[in-house]
C-alpha cells in the first residue's frame, strides 16, 4: 500500500484551462449537488474557503473531461446539525471534476458503520486517494484511517476503482499495475480491511490480473460454479516433441511452468494458490487442469508427469466465497498424502469415474490401487489392493486376494510405525498377541520390510503371503482370512525365530 502524501499542483492537474469564475454564485449552485449530503440526521458539507472554477482543454489531461469544468482550492468538510456547525476538518488543496469520482462528496458503506462520507483525488492517471469520515456522537465527523500489514497508521487509502464489500464482509480496495508481480500481467493489487475500533485495519492482500489476458494466455480454464479457474503460468515455456515417447506424441506441444491455479468472478480475481512447476503435454491425461465430480462439489486436479510408469495429481477445491485450498487426503495409516497416483485414474480420465487411483512399478511389474470417498472437505481411504496383473482395465475390480494383500499391507505399516492399537483393528486375535509379537522381533521392533511375493497361498477364505525383510533377509508368513467382505491377520508368525 503506498503511503507517501502528494501535493496538488493546480497548473499541472488542470493543464489548458480557461479561468471562468473565482467565486460566482452560480457555480457554487451548480456544484451544491455534489457538496453536501445526510448520514442520518446529520448534514455533511464539502466548503470552499476560495474556489477556482474552470474548463478544461487539455485532451491528455487524465484528470477532467476535455470541455468540462474543474474545481481547486482550499476545502473543508463539515457536520451540521439543525443548521449548527458540530466538527470541521481541513482538507487542504482539493481539485474536483465533474464526471469523475473527485466531483466532491461520495458516499462508501463500510461494514461495520454503514455509509461514511468519502473525498477522492486523483494520484497519477491510474489511482485515486480515498479519505474516509464516519459521523461519530453528538454528529461529529471523525476520519477513518487505515492500517497497513506493519501497524502504520495513514489518513488514506488508494484505489483504482469504486470500493466494494466482499463475501466475507471486509471493505475492498485495489489499485491498477502494469505488471503483476507474480503473473507479470496487468490487473490489480487489492487489499481487504476489516473495522476495528474506528480504523481499517487490512486484513489481505493479493494480485488480481486482467481477466482478459489470463483468457489469452493461460494454460486451461474450467467453470466451477458461479466461477472460474485459470491455470496460468508467467514463465511458460513451450516445445514440440520431435519422437513418440511417454512424456508425449510427436508432432505435439509439451508446456512447462511455474504455475498458478486463479479464481475470478465478474472479471475480478478472488483468490489465487501457487501450485509450483509443472509439465504438460498435449493429448495426454497430464494436459492441464482438470476436474473430478462427487457427489455436491467439483474437485480440480492437477496431473503431472512423472515418468514412463505415470504420474501424480494433487487436487484442489473452490470454497462458497471463491478461495481456493489443498484438497486433504487421508491414506489408510490416517496418514496425510500429498498427492495420488495417476497410472490408472478414471475419475480424472472421465465424468463420474470413481474415485480409484492405481499406481504401476515397472520394477515389481506390479500395481498398488486405493479407493477413497469425498467428505465434503476431505478424500478420505475406503479401500485398497494390490494387483500383479498388468491389465489395468482389471484394476478398478479388486479381488479377494488382493484385498487380502491390502490388508496385509495395511497392517504391516502400522506395525513399522509402532501403532499397537491400529495394527490390533486389523488383527483377530487379541490384540496384546500383536505387542508380544512385536516384543520377540529383534531390538523389539518388526525391521524394514522389502517386500511381498506375488504368489499367494490360498486354503479355502485363507490366503498366506510370504514377507521379507531388509534386515538380516528374514522372511516371515502371515495369513489373512477373509470374512465377508473384510480381511483381517489370522495368525502371526513368530518375529525372533524368522527363517532365512
Amino acid at each position: 500500500m503506498r503511503t507517501a502524501a502528494i501535493v496538488l499542483l493546480v497548473v499541472s492537474l488542470v493543464g489548458r484551462a480557461t479561468i471562468v469564475q473565482a467565486t460566482s454564485a452560480s457555480a457554487h449552485a451548480a456544484a451544491e449537488g455534489r457538496r453536501r449530503m445526510h448520514i442520518g440526521g446529520v448534514r455533511v458539507v464539502l466548503r470552499a474557503e476560495h474556489e477556482v472554477v474552470s474548463v478544461n482543454h487539455d485532451g491528455t489531461n487524465c484528470h477532467a473531461l476535455d470541455g468540462g469544468k474543474t474545481r481547486t482550492g482550499r476545502y473543508l468538510i463539515q457536520s451540521e446539525v439543525a443548521g449548527h456547525v458540530v466538527s470541521s476538518i481541513d482538507l487542504g488543496g482539493l481539485l474536483l471534476a465533474d464526471g469523475y469520482r473527485h466531483d466532491g462528496l461520495r458516499t462508501v458503506k463500510v461494514p461495520g458503520v454503514g455509509p461514511v462520507a468519502a473525498v477522492y483525488q486523483p494520484d497519477g492517471c491510474h489511482w485515486s486517494q480515498l479519505r474516509l469520515f464516519r459521523v461519530a456522537d453528538a454528529g461529529r465527523l471523525l476520519p477513518v484511517p487505515f492500517v497497513d500489514g506493519k501497524g502504520v497508521e495513514s489518513d488514506r487509502g488508494w484505489t483504482s476503482r469504486l470500493p466494494i464489500v466482499d463475501s466475507k464482509r471486509r471493505l475492498e480496495l485495489c489499485q491498477r499495475s502494469t505488471e503483476l508481480e507474480a503473473t507479470s500481467l496487468p490487473g490489480y493489487v487489492c487489499s481487504t480491511y476489516r473495522y476495528e475500533r474506528g480504523r481499517l485495519v487490512l486484513d489481505h492482500e493479493w494480485e488480481s490480473p486482467d481477466v482478459r489476458w489470463l483468457e489469452k494466455g493461460s494454460r486451461s480454464v474450467v467453470a466451477i460454479g458461479a466461477y472460474r479457474v485459470f491455470l496460468y503460468a508467467a514463465d511458460e515455456r513451450a516445445s514440440v516433441e520431435t519422437e513418440n515417447g511417454c512424456v508425449a506424441d510427436a508432432g505435439s506441444r509439451r508446456f512447462a511452468g511455474h504455475y498458478r491455479l486463479i479464481v475470478t468472478k465478474d472479471d475480478r480475481t478472488i483468490s489465487s494458490l501457487d501450485v509450483g512447476p509443472h509439465m504438460f503435454a498435449e493429448g495426454r491425461l497430464h494436459d492441464g487442469l482438470r476436474t473430478i465430480n462427487v457427489p455436491g462439489h467439483r474437485l480440480l486436479a492437477v496431473p503431472s508427469y512423472l515418468s514412463c510408469s505415470g504420474g501424480t495429481a494433487r487436487l484442489y477445491r473452490v470454497d462458497d466465497h471463491g478461495g481456493i485450498e489443498t484438497v486433504r487426503i487421508v491414506g489408510s495409516v490416517d496418514s496425510e498424502v500429498d498427492a495420488l497416483p495417476t497410472a490408472y485414474a478414471p475419475a480424472i480420465e472421465r465424468a463420474g469415474g470413481p474415485l480409484v487411483f492405481c499406481d504401476w512399478s515397472n520394477v515389481t511389474t506390479s500395481a498398488f490401487c486405493t479407493a477413497y470417498r469425498f467428505d465434503g472437505r476431505r478424500l478420505v481411504w475406503t479401500d485398497q489392493w494390490d494387483s500383479t496383473s498388468s491389465d489395468w482395465r482389471s484394476w478398478r475390480r479388486p479381488t479377494a486376494e488382493w484385498r487380502a494383500r491390502a490388508t496385509l499391507v495395511r497392517f504391516l505399516a502400522h506395525l513399522e510405525k509402532s501403532d499397537h492399537a491400529q495394527a490390533g483393528k486389523l488383527y483377530q486375535g487379541p490384540a496384546v498377541e500383536v505387542r508380544e509379537f512385536l516384543e520377540a522381533c529383534p531390538s523389539g521392533r518388526l525391521a524394514t520390510i522389502d517386500g511381498l511375493e506375488h504368489r499367494s497361498r490360498r486354503r479355502g477364505e485363507t490366503f498366506q503371503f510370504t514377507v521379507s525383510f531388509q534386515e538380516g533377509e528374514y522372511r516371515l508368513q502371515f495369513d489373512v482370512v477373509g470374512r465377508g467382505r473384510g480381511f483381517r491377520v489370522a495368525r502371526l508368525p513368530i518375529c525372533g525365530g524368522a527363517q532365512k
